[in-house]
């Protein structure tokens, strides 16, 4: 009887609704914290339509940002709102790259236990710490 019982339950279970399955579009989640990290890094260096220190406007340094992770704008955009609506996921993604920012503003500072140099940091010197970063992902 118990058996009978059990077989008729789970019978009658509801099926588990699966997540759809991920569009083949889709840009792996590690491979868009790294490029969101990349993104931020052209925004915050920029001042209205150029950057800063630079005399290119600032969409030649994003359409490099593109051809490094084999992209487009309008591919960026549509994994943008697809991770969007998955609030979870996309605080992870924010909170790594929130940490990749972090790694790199601090491979930045002056160490405590040498002068500040008396100029500011070169965007050579800028470029520089951010291969290492890089390399160092």
């Amino acid at each position: 009887m118990a058996l009978l019982a059990f077989g008729f339950g789970v019978g009658c279970a509801p099926e588990k609704i699966s997540e759809p399955d991920e569009p083949a579009w889709l840009i792996p989640q590690d491979t868009m914290v790294r490029l969101m990290t990349d993104i931020h890094l052209v925004e915050g260096s920029r001042m209205g339509g150029k950057t800063i220190g630079d005399t290119l406007p600032t969409r030649v340094y994003f359409e490099k940002v593109w051809e490094k992770y084999g992209t487009t704008r309008e591919a960026y955009d549509s994994n943008f709102r697809y991770y969007v609506r998955n609030a979870e996921r996309m605080d992870k993604i924010y909170e790594q790259v929130l940490e990749n920012l972090s790694q790199l503003e601090a491979s930045l500072q002056t160490p405590k236990d040498r002068p500040a140099p008396s100029q500011p940091t070169t965007q050579e010197e800028l470029d520089s710490a951010v291969k290492q970063l890089r390399k160092k992902n």
